[in-house]
């Protein structure tokens, strides 16, 4: 066999060498000012205001088949708040004042959060107490105090208690007096996910600063907002979001809602 030429074991030429520095200036230019902290993270895709919500703007405006297109996991409610809504591997279930569930392909909804999920940092959790204990423990997987933040939780829970409300009637009244008469469940021994929203003290009007859990059944015959939980084993997985994608009803309710006002101690109450 022919031995090869001085040329083919030669090391880069002088293009070659030339290339090479000016892509090693480059990462050093990179390194020194896209630190790894500044790494691109995630969009919140938003519709509406939990401000707009809590004034009674119930009317739906973004049609269910399309928020598939902005996410794959995701909270929100339906049209004439009928109900909790939980968006989870791209299919929208609600979870009736009933207590059933079903997957709904029909419809708008008049608030709705949605995230193509792609999570940066888990952890597994167990023989977490209560919701206290579960968002401390999330607090490791969220670092960033200023950013929003998607989870999922996966797992067993030997309690979650959720909720929720029925279809209203116009004039709608307002969220904090539905909430009042709203349905409660206690879930034994539940089996499956926790969809997770965490809002920083910045998103004011726009929705509401700390938690927001909603809960399917991994059987899909349960679930909804969630009001109390114990974490019995579970992964959780989590995502940060540096961007915000907010979409507004140019009609109806919350271009007549009054935004001058305070609701946010109303806004605890309800979600709590």
């Amino acid at each position: 066999m022919p031995k090869p030429s001085r040329s083919a074991v030669r090391g880069p030429g002088a293009s070659a060498r030339l290339r090479l520095a000016s892509l090693a200036v480059l990462v050093f230019w990179a390194a020194t000012f896209w630190p790894p902290s500044a790494r691109a993270t995630g969009v919140l895709w938003q519709a509406a205001t939990l401000d707009g919500l809590m004034a009674g703007a119930y009317e739906g405006f973004v049609p269910l088949a399309e928020l598939p297109r902005h996410g794959d996991l995701g909270l929100g409610t339906f049209h004439a708040l009928n109900g909790e809504m939980i968006l989870l591997d791209g299919t929208v279930w609600q979870a009736a004042a009933d207590g059933s569930v079903r997957a709904m392909r029909e419809g708008a909804t008049p608030f709705a959060v949605a995230v193509r999920f792609r999570p940066e940092r888990s952890a597994l959790l167990a023989g977490l107490p209560d919701l206290a204990a579960l968002e401390a423990a999330l607090g490791g997987l969220m670092p960033e105090p200023n950013l929003f933040h998607a989870a999922r939780i996966d797992g067993r829970f030997p309690l979650v208690r959720v909720r929720s409300v029925p279809a209203q009637d116009r004039p709608y009244p307002p969220l904090v007096e539905v909430t009042r008469q709203q349905t409660v469940f206690d879930l034994r021994e539940a089996e499956g996910t926790l969809v997770v929203l965490r809002c920083p003290a910045l998103a004011g009007k726009i929705n509401l600063p700390g938690y927001h859990m909603h809960f399917l059944s991994r059987d899909r015959k349960s679930g909804g907002h969630v009001l109390a939980v114990q974490v019995g084993e579970a992964r959780a997985a989590a995502q940060a979001l540096d961007r915000l994608d907010l979409v507004l009803p140019a009609s109806g309710g919350f271009q007549e809602a009054d935004f001058g006002r305070d609701r946010a101690a109303e806004a605890h109450e309800a979600e709590r």
